[in-house]
């Protein structure tokens, strides 16, 4: 595996991990911002620091979308080290039309990978027209997050990862539930 297609599937498992963090079960989600081939920032849904999660008293639907969370791409944009000026960002699911509008295209953004559909995603129909006409390239991926996770844990076994020599191996196992 090259060193740019590690770096994507670490990129994108890490910016999987932070979306267990998000407290809105209708869709745990997590962004993420690279540039210069560097993690710059993340941000997954929640709601504002201090206030009670949908996990703790429920949604606050208005319209059919929870309303008590902000959304990830926004975290990310408070959460960043640096400017998101040029980034790619990585989001675990559809991102919405304020998101795109407001937290990514208006900061600079060039690039917006997302993986999965989700079908309540406000304003999707003009998310694409948008991006288009402000020269950001916008892409659905279909990741297929066992075979990711799988390739990074063999990695670890390796010689120099931190599994190698415990005489063991870990696999992901995808069983029905």
């Amino acid at each position: 595996m090259n060193r740019n297609d590690l770096r994507d599937k670490v990129f994108w498992l890490a910016t999987l991990l932070h979306s267990v963090l998000g407290t809105c079960d209708r869709l745990r989600t997590a962004s993420s911002a690279e540039k210069n081939k560097r993690l710059i920032g993340f941000g997954y849904n929640g709601s504002l620091p201090g206030n009670q999660h949908c996990d703790e008293i429920g949604h606050l639907l208005i319209d059919g979308h929870c309303e008590r969370t902000r959304h990830g791409e926004t975290n990310l944009r408070i959460n960043a080290t640096t400017s998101l000026e040029g980034s790619t960002v990585r989001i675990i699911g559809t991102p919405c039309l304020p998101c795109v509008r407001d937290e990514l295209i208006s900061s600079g953004v060039k690039k917006i990978d997302y993986a999965g559909k989700y079908p309540n995603a406000k304003g999707k129909e003009l998310i694409e027209s948008l991006a288009l006409a402000n020269n950001v390239m916008l892409t659905q991926k279909d990741v297929d997050w066992v075979a990711m996770l799988q390739s990074v844990l063999d990695k670890l076994s390796e010689p120099g990862g931190v599994f190698h020599g415990q005489g063991f191996r870990l696999k992901v196992l995808k069983e029905k539930v």
